[in-house]
């Protein structure tokens, strides 16, 4: 057993990941808390939030209102965060090129031919 020094809580060592350097060859977090500090990470670098921010606003799918499977959409030009959207909103988005006249006239084109 051993002592996590993230959520102090005692766990099992198959709890831990392997690491090299420590006496008992396991990291000081446990698997749980090491996920979420790394998860927190990527997301403070890549969208300047954390993982709470984050899953504040992964209610539903900002276009169609899907609430599952949800990712942090974002502009790849100035890294901003725009919302968050399911995979297929998001690949569609991601396939007009974040264009909006490409939408709009995409919405026209099913408008008038649907």
């Amino acid at each position: 057993m051993k002592t996590c020094i993230s959520c102090l809580e005692e766990k099992p060592l198959e709890e831990y990941h392997p690491h090299q350097t420590t006496k008992d060859k396991r990291s000081t977090a446990c698997k749980v808390c090491f996920n979420r500090q790394t998860l927190n990470s990527k997301y403070q670098k890549r969208y300047g939030m954390s993982v709470e921010e984050a899953e504040d606003l992964k209610k539903e799918c900002w276009i169609c209102g899907v609430k599952e499977k949800l990712h942090i959409d974002h502009c790849h030009a100035s890294g901003k965060v725009r919302g968050v959207l399911c995979r297929a909103c998001n690949h569609g988005v991601g396939n007009f090129k974040d264009n909006p006249e490409l939408l709009r006239k995409a919405a026209e084109y099913i408008e008038k031919n649907g």
